[in-house]
């Protein structure tokens, strides 16, 4: 077949028969709640999408509607851009991050800007599926400082491995399990913004360390202040208040 022009930032789904610029394109899709996921350009122009088409699908699954975009690594506004329409109007409820970060710094100021919740999540590069199912490391030391240090230095914690390259085929397989826990970590986020504050049940799971009862802290950072301050949000109190007896 002939080659197809691709554009230097698009969205994408699998079934559109192309690859859209427009993000009214992304309003057509059947589904209650908008799911953004970042992918590098060489998932589409290189046709590793099967991975990406089962996230999109497990997404679906759960009445979400999905896409996926990509664009230029140095464009600081990209994830605002590929998440916003032209007049400027959210179009996405959370992102699904699966693209390199090669500045955190910038990333995070943006997606502070944004506003929404953000999913990290990995491939596995070094090992395949089988490989990586029997290792104790879970992933290789090479996967971590491209995928998981950039990103947490972007705010994008909490990474989930989806997907594991294929030594046969070099493409990106999909790990099913790995995927319908991010779709469903994704679809409980969704619910959780639509639940009025006083209705929601919140566990917050706190590191500790060094560890040990009479210790609450984690490497010189002040966990008890902290807490407060993101419990003061959860309670959305208009002014921070003291709530270390509540």
């Amino acid at each position: 077949p002939d080659s197809v022009p691709l554009p230097l930032a698009g969205i994408y789904h699998p079934g559109w028969p192309r690859v859209e610029t427009d993000m009214a394109a992304v309003e057509r899709l059947p589904g209650n709640g908008t799911v953004a996921i970042a992918v590098n350009s060489a998932t589409v122009t290189g046709d590793d999408t099967g991975w990406l088409d089962a996230l999109i699908a497990s997404l679906e699954a759960r009445g979400l509607r999905a896409y996926a975009f990509y664009g230029p690594r140095q464009q600081k506004d990209l994830f605002f851009r590929m998440t916003h329409d032209e007049g400027e109007r959210r179009v996405a409820d959370a992102i699904v991050n699966a693209s390199l970060v090669f500045s955190p710094n910038e990333r995070k100021a943006e997606l502070e800007r944004i506003g929404v919740p953000v999913l990290q999540t990995l491939p596995s590069l070094a090992m395949d599926a089988a490989q990586w199912a029997k290792s104790k490391d879970g992933l290789a030391q090479t996967d971590i400082a491209a995928y998981y240090s950039p990103s947490e230095l972007a705010g994008m914690t909490d990474p989930m491995l989806v997907s594991a390259r294929d030594a046969a085929s070099g493409t990106l397989q999909p790990l099913p399990a790995q995927i319908d826990a991010v779709a469903a970590k994704a679809a409980a986020l969704l619910r959780l913004q639509r639940t009025p504050p006083a209705e929601r049940r919140v566990a917050m799971l706190v590191y500790n360390y060094p560890p040990g009862e009479a210790n609450f802290g984690a490497s010189f950072l002040n966990v008890p202040r902290s807490v407060n301050n993101m419990l003061c949000l959860l309670y959305t109190s208009p002014s921070p208040r003291d709530l270390s007896t509540s």
